[in-house]
């Protein structure tokens, strides 16, 4: 095993067990995340746990505008769509895992937001629909084998056919000057966005990056946003 395989199982190592730890105690557990009163539902990816929601939602709220047609994919417990409804776009919630529909919908009603939450893998439940901003914070973690449960399914993407998937899918449900954001770590996914996208035609930019350092990764992750536009 060379030096960068063994370096990438030890991630994936790390990430699944915070993964396990996070379902440890009682559920449902409540926290309050960039103002927001929110639940976190038992088997679903938390954002107490895991600094994204968090990170993430403030580098791209300047794409929350009134009337915006906002698509969020893989919403778990809804935090970035809640904050994105709060700031007065129009949003849409999908997520394949039934315990994640549930608790977004459940954080809508508790901080007073309409949410349409769907229930599918991607954009199956808005088939002939566009989105001024579609955005997605990527399971990350390339794996070599499928994720087991619905819950591994946040972190994990078997041989990144994931990300080849959203670069071959989403240019029908973006409007032509939408805006695809996606939300991932470089430190932990060395899948190369801005070259497979720029070779794709589109236009790619970071938006934003910030490190963010805990107990059981003291070396920290790097959190980042691109932005991934049609060439007009």
């Amino acid at each position: 095993m060379n030096e960068n395989s063994f370096e990438g199982k030890n991630k994936l190592t790390q990430s699944l067990s915070r993964l396990s730890k996070s379902q440890e105690g009682d559920f449902p557990k409540k926290a309050n995340i960039l103002g927001l009163d929110i639940v976190i539902y038992e088997n679903v990816f938390s954002p107490v746990d895991f600094a994204d929601a968090e990170v993430f939602t403030p580098m791209i709220e300047k794409y929350m505008k009134k009337n915006v047609n906002f698509l969020e994919l893989g919403s778990g417990a809804g935090v970035t769509s809640v904050y994105a409804s709060k700031k007065g776009c129009e949003v849409t919630a999908t997520d394949i895992n039934p315990s994640a529909v549930e608790n977004t919908r459940e954080n809508a009603k508790n901080n007073n937001v309409s949410i349409d939450v769907r229930l599918g893998d991607l954009f199956k439940p808005v088939e002939n629909e566009k989105f001024d901003v579609i955005y997605w914070n990527i399971p990350f973690m390339k794996s070599e084998v499928e994720p087991s449960t619905d819950l591994e399914k946040s972190i994990l993407d078997k041989d990144d056919m994931l990300k080849q998937k959203l670069l071959n899918e989403f240019p029908q449900y973006l409007k032509k000057e939408g805006v695809l954001l996606i939300g991932y770590s470089p430190n932990f996914c060395k899948f190369d966005f801005k070259k497979v996208f720029s070779e794709a035609g589109y236009v790619v930019q970071r938006v934003g990056s910030e490190t963010k350092s805990f107990d059981s990764l003291p070396e920290g992750i790097t959190l980042e946003v691109i932005e991934i536009k049609n060439n007009l």
